[in-house]
């Protein structure tokens, strides 16, 4: 998109009608899906990025890095006075982590998430914000959907957590004995089915402890929290 022709400025924000020869100016590979660009070429600004996650993110970090703007609250963002020049640009950054995400309340604001490149289970981004990357199965506290005492605590006990030297089956008293091979393999083999499952815009699987105590203290386990 870029301005009214005979601007002093051009803004171009996204590839599409981007012309080729300041397209030829941008690193656009290897941007999916959330990565950025922003770049002047002589009286343009040019912001891309991967799919519109990553062009929104540009925008975001244009305004962040090279305006002083602050987002400080859902209700409160800092607007400094405008700089008198830009400097030249060339910033490109793509994000280490794929998914990303807090449980702080505020981020439960859309788009107070989306400005701090939030995309996981917990803020509500609509479409038009990038979406989200929800779990592909339960939030949290997924140790028994993967390996239930109800369907292994009496024929394999050794799967559970072993307590002064008792394994415990009850649901609500234990964990998974986690150093054992066989509940490994579970886990893997039942991530691998959920995935198989579920298309790319869920692709995180959640496999996590329970909501108790209970952790076990057979002597392969005990040995690494000793260690």
């Amino acid at each position: 998109m870029g301005s009214a022709p005979g601007a002093a400025f051009t803004v171009w924000i996204g590839d599409k009608g981007l012309p080729s020869e300041l397209k030829n100016e941008m690193k656009i590979e290897g941007l999916e899906p959330d990565g950025l660009h922003i770049k002047t070429v002589d009286r343009n600004l040019i912001i891309v990025g991967g799919r519109q996650r990553g062009t929104m993110y540009g925008v975001f970090e244009f305004f962040q890095r090279f305006m002083g703007v602050r987002w400080l609250a859902p209700d409160c963002t800092h607007i400094p006075p405008p700089p008198e020049s830009l400097p030249n640009i060339d910033f490109r950054y793509v994000p280490p982590f794929e998914w990303r995400d807090i449980n702080y309340r505020p981020f439960a604001d859309p788009h107070f998430a989306a400005v701090h490149r939030l995309n996981g289970q917990f803020p509500s981004l609509p479409e038009s914000m990038g979406g989200r990357l929800p779990f592909a199965n339960g939030f949290a506290h997924t140790f028994h959907s993967f390996v239930s005492p109800d369907e292994y605590g009496k024929t394999h006990p050794e799967y559970f957590s072993e307590i002064s030297g008792e394994r415990r089956v009850e649901r609500n008293s234990t964990q998974l004995c986690l150093t054992n091979p066989d509940v490994l393999q579970i886990v893997i083999e039942k991530t691998r089915g959920i995935l198989r499952k579920n298309t790319s815009e869920r692709p995180i699987v959640s496999i996590t402890q329970m909501d108790t105590g209970f952790w076990c203290e057979c002597e392969k386990c005990a040995a690494i929290d000793q260690r």
